[in-house]
This record gives C-alpha cells, sequence and structure tokens, in this order.
C-alpha cells in the first residue's frame, strides 16, 4: 500500500450506501434518480469524498446491472477501485427481497474489520463535515452504535461500531424481526449514543415521488 493510499484510510470513517432496494415507491433504484443531471447516488458520493471521506462499499440488489450500466468507474464485485481519492468497493445481495438488513448482514460478511463505519441507506442525506466530526468523536470504545437526533428523532447516517456489525451474519434475514432497529433498541442504553444535533436533514427520507420532487426543486 503506498502513501496515498494510507492517507486515505486515516479520514473518515468508511462509508457504507445501502442501495439494494427495487424503489417500487419511486418506479426505480434511488440511487439511480437524477438530480441535476447527476445520479443521487453519486451525489452522495461526491459528498462524502468533499467531506474528507476515506472509503466506500456499495450494497446493492435489484437493478445491480443498471447501476454497472449508467456508472462507468463502479468496480464489479470482489474487485477494489478509485474514484475522488476514494477507494470503492461494490457488493451485490442476491437476497435484497428480503429487505435492507439483508443488505447489510451481506456487507457484514463481506468488510472483515473491526474499524466502525457510517451507515447510509441510499434516500437519505449526508450532513456537513462539523456533523461528521462531532459524531466521529462521540464513538468510544464502549458504544457501539452513534446516531444523530434533531429535537429527539433519530436519523441518519449512524455509525455502527464492528464488534456489532460481526453479529449481524448470525441473523435470519427472512424473518421480519431481523431489523437493524431492533437490534439497537435491544442493546444496553450505554452501548448507544444519542447526539443532537442542529441539522433537520439528518431526518430526511427519500421515500415517496414528492420528497424527490422536492430535492429537485430545491
Amino acid at each position: 500500500m503506498n502513501a496515498k493510499q494510507n492517507n486515505i484510510l486515516e479520514k473518515r470513517f468508511p462509508l457504507w450506501i445501502l442501495a439494494g432496494g427495487k424503489g417500487s415507491r419511486v418506479g426505480k433504484s434511488k440511487g439511480l434518480i437524477e438530480i441535476n443531471s447527476k445520479l443521487w447516488i453519486v451525489h452522495l458520493i461526491d459528498k462524502y469524498a468533499e467531506l474528507d471521506g476515506s472509503s466506500v462499499f456499495i450494497g446493492l440488489g435489484a437493478d445491480s446491472e443498471e447501476y454497472y450500466n449508467a456508472i462507468s468507474w463502479l468496480p464489479k464485485p470482489n474487485h477494489q477501485g478509485y474514484y475522488q481519492d476514494l477507494i470503492v468497493h461494490t457488493l451485490i445481495n442476491e437476497d435484497w427481497r428480503n429487505g435492507q438488513f439483508s443488505t447489510l448482514s451481506m456487507m457484514s460478511q463481506e468488510f472483515n474489520s473491526s474499524s466502525p463505519v457510517w451507515m447510509l441507506p441510499v434516500d437519505c442525506y449526508l450532513p456537513n463535515k462539523e456533523l461528521l466530526v462531532k459524531l466521529e468523536k462521540e464513538k468510544d470504545l464502549h458504544s457501539l452504535v452513534v446516531i444523530p437526533t434533531f429535537e429527539g428523532r433519530r436519523g441518519h447516517p449512524i455509525i455502527i461500531d464492528g464488534s456489532l456489525r460481526q453479529t449481524f451474519q448470525n441473523y435470519d434475514v427472512k424473518n421480519q424481526a431481523s431489523r437493524l432497529d431492533y437490534i439497537i433498541r435491544s442493546l444496553n442504553d450505554n452501548k448507544v449514543k444519542l447526539i443532537e444535533v442542529s441539522d433537520p436533514k439528518v431526518l430526511t427520507n427519500l421515500n415517496y415521488p414528492h420528497n424527490w420532487d422536492i430535492l429537485k426543486s430545491s
């Protein structure tokens, strides 16, 4: 590994983008929606690069071939690529129909590292650098999860510790009770840090067509 790659790895925690769903509510995979002539997933990756990001892991599932057709630099599974000084990995969840947690579980099996990671569903925002740095500083040896809140409501992205991620592969992803929010709520309170922030965008969830229409017009 060269000096440049070492420098990359010393930046922000790795970013996991969960983009395995079909996007049935909006008619296409959400990462492939165009905002100002740029795919939304590329907006997120570009923003992470601007925030001194390190590496990105993209969890695809439905419409994975459409992502490859639309993004020329996207590395094939089990290969590593580079984009905007970021190390990029792409993983494909063949069981994407089992829901978002199945993508998270698959990625946890493939990413064999104890490093904390940022977990971001593709239909959410990345906040500013100041907020990310603040949340990363709150991550300590005792906390398994760090979650931003706005007016007491939980948002994204969240930080997940490596030791917690390693347990995800033990869950039956076909069981409807296998959900990240349920797992977090089962943890002792001293393992979960809720950090109140001033940015309401942490609550954004681009679930429906009107949410995207607002984003396009902003």
